[in-house]
């Protein structure tokens, strides 16, 4: 008798005792999927759409304009703080991550005017900056 009552303490136990599931949430994978992956993030630090190749001309000029893109990088930098802010009241200390995305560009640039053609390469960087605030725990999904 004390054997089964000493069996079905250890069973018990061990089916009390097991471990809540707690996924391991790393912050700047969090943003670079919310950047990547969610519609607004899309939207917002989207690169195309950003050089559109269509002809354009300047007032008071006669020439005929165009750019093309040649080629693209992205550098994405996510810096989370190691510290919470303190933000007052109702939101209190939260942590918070600065993210800088630089989309560096390679355009041909081509110049019309009368029979005259030109064209220009050069770089351009679109520079964009956004602050993220953790509202939640990491034990809640983001």
């Amino acid at each position: 008798m004390k054997k089964l009552v000493l069996i079905l303490v250890v069973l018990t136990v061990g089916y009390g005792c097991k471990e809540k599931f707690v996924p391991f949430v790393v912050d700047k994978d969090e943003i670079q999927r919310y950047l990547d992956s969610t519609e607004v993030g899309r939207d917002l630090f989207r690169w195309d759409s950003l050089i559109i190749p269509m002809n354009y001309t300047f007032p008071l000029g006669a020439a005929t304009w165009r750019d093309t893109v040649l080629s693209h990088k992205r550098l994405t930098g996510i810096s989370v703080a190691s510290e919470p802010t303190d933000f007052g009241n109702p939101i209190g200390l939260k942590r918070t991550a600065e993210v800088g995305v630089t989309d560096m560009f390679t355009v041909r640039t081509r110049r019309i005017y009368n029979t005259d053609t030109n064209y220009i390469d050069a770089d351009r960087i679109v520079v964009r900056q956004a602050k993220f605030i953790k509202l939640g725990s990491d034990l809640e999904p983001y």
